[in-house]
């Protein structure tokens, strides 16, 4: 492949150093040192495995930063294993960098005890408002039906 210069470029980058893991919850904090090419190195190949001694490829690739250092997420509790390669603009890898491993650990921390404040969830009945009504007894006549099953239990 052609650079931007036109030359072409066949030479590798040379292999990353001191390639290091830390393992935190969760995550893996990752750097190493810089490679070297004779036109430039494009871009770093991050590999990761739960196995130790792993060949890098295709298939265990995790990211392609441009920088150094790396922040490998989102993992769950256990032991993973890493890599590194860098590579030119021409698409020529670097041998594998060291292998660096790291823990990562689980969340243990148990759930949180509910509060002693307490929350009312019921709902207040909706105020209906209220009308007075007057009613006279000497408007309205008795019923004789009335009037009479009245007197008949007296």
């Amino acid at each position: 492949m052609n650079t931007p210069l036109g030359v072409v470029d066949t030479q590798p980058p040379s292999a990353p150093a001191n390639l290091s893991a830390s393992g935190s919850l969760s995550s893996v904090s990752l750097s190493w040192s810089a490679s070297t090419d004779n036109v430039g190195v494009a871009r770093y190949d991050l590999y990761r495995s739960t196995t130790p001694g792993f060949t890098p490829g295709p298939t265990n690739r995790i990211a392609q930063p441009t920088g150094t250092s790396y922040t490998d997420t989102g993992l769950q509790a256990g032991t993973y294993y890493y890599k590194v390669q860098a590579e030119d603009q021409a698409g020529n890898l670097s041998a594998p960098s060291n292998e660096a491993s790291a823990s990562v650990t689980g969340d243990t921390t148990p759930p949180s005890t509910p509060s002693s404040a307490s929350v009312s969830l019921t709902r207040r009945p909706p105020r209906i408002p209220f009308r007075r009504i007057s009613v006279m007894s000497a408007m309205i006549p008795p019923s004789p039906s009335l009037s009479a099953r009245m007197t008949s239990r007296t």
